[in-house]
């Protein structure tokens, strides 16, 4: 495929909307790239015509060759973009799938879990040694979603920063989450 340059051009908001709805109107134009285009091409013809009073059929062949060409560029172009998107769409959507599917295996904590503060009055915080009796870790998660466990670890961080729907908490080496009540 050919390297392609970019133009730009300058002209008037009625300007670009008349020449947008003839492109609409006229298929040939195909789009209002390709009019400009075909609207320059036919203008160095012209030139070219004045001074040899005719063109060959052979230019004309290769002239329709090129807008061709110029409508196929167009169109794969315009498919690239639409396939661009339906893979960042693909991506956003399987990262948020796999937060509501981590979601719906944290638990919450019991009541028994919370002991008084000891640095304040009234508070209560969880008990650091029964963790690992109802909170739940990335490996646990992973092995009974039959996922990867660093998809598991991304989803559970984006559910805490992201969200707050999440709280962990480090201890004994490992990181335990549940749902925030």
């Amino acid at each position: 495929m050919t390297d392609w340059e970019h133009i730009t051009l300058k002209v008037e908001p009625d300007t670009k909307e008349e020449w947008k709805k003839y492109a609409e109107e006229h298929p040939e134009a195909g789009n209002l790239s390709h009019l400009i285009r075909l609207s320059v091409h036919n203008e160095m013809n012209t030139e070219s015509e004045l001074d040899d009073a005719h063109v060959p059929k052979e230019d004309e062949r290769i002239g329709e060759l090129i807008e061709s060409v110029n409508q196929i560029h167009d169109t794969l172009d315009t498919v690239q973009a639409r396939i661009s998107t339906l893979e960042h769409d693909s991506e956003v959507t399987e990262g948020f799938d796999m937060q509501k599917a981590v979601l719906s295996f944290l638990p919450t904590p019991p009541e028994s879990a919370l002991v008084p503060n000891p640095d304040s009055t009234g508070s209560h915080v969880y008990n650091d040694a029964d963790f690992d009796e109802w909170a739940a870790t990335p490996e646990g998660i992973s092995e009974q979603l039959g996922s990867n466990e660093a998809d598991v670890r991304d989803a559970l961080q984006r559910l805490e920063s992201v969200t707050g729907l999440v709280d962990s908490k480090s201890s004994d080496s490992q990181i335990y989450y549940w749902k925030k009540e």
